[in-house]
């Protein structure tokens, strides 16, 4: 199956990537529709198909002033991943086009996940 990764603001996300999006996270977790701000303040990586179906996502929010080793840095929080059809890869897929992302972008992320699937990033 041929796959892409788009990365985008949550204000430039289309109307049925937005509906795809709360779905899976109403799913995954019961959690409502997003609200704007939200939207505005994170930035969403989607694995898509050639149908441009979301495959995988994860959002990345901006993290301002984090200190380590005494320097103040912004980086990204990554989280709110969900693979869609598990077991197929996208989840992998999805963070090494997360990771090519950062590399370009010049920036450093950490992630956030629970311990039942932490091997997965490991």
């Amino acid at each position: 199956m041929i796959t892409h990764i788009e990365i985008k603001s949550g204000t430039d996300l289309s109307l049925e990537e937005e509906k795809e999006i709360n779905i899976a996270k109403n799913r995954e977790w019961g959690l409502p529709p997003m609200d704007q701000k939200h939207k505005d303040n994170h930035v969403f990586a989607l694995l898509k198909n050639s149908e441009h179906n979301i495959l995988a996502q994860a959002q990345l929010l901006t993290l301002n002033g984090v200190i380590f080793n005494n320097e103040l840095f912004d980086i990204y929080g990554i989280g709110g991943v969900i693979v869609n059809s598990k077991n197929k890869g996208y989840g992998k897929e999805l963070m090494r086009g997360i990771l090519a992302y950062l590399k370009k972008s010049n920036k450093s992320a950490i992630g956030f996940t629970n311990f039942d699937v932490i091997e997965f990033y490991v």
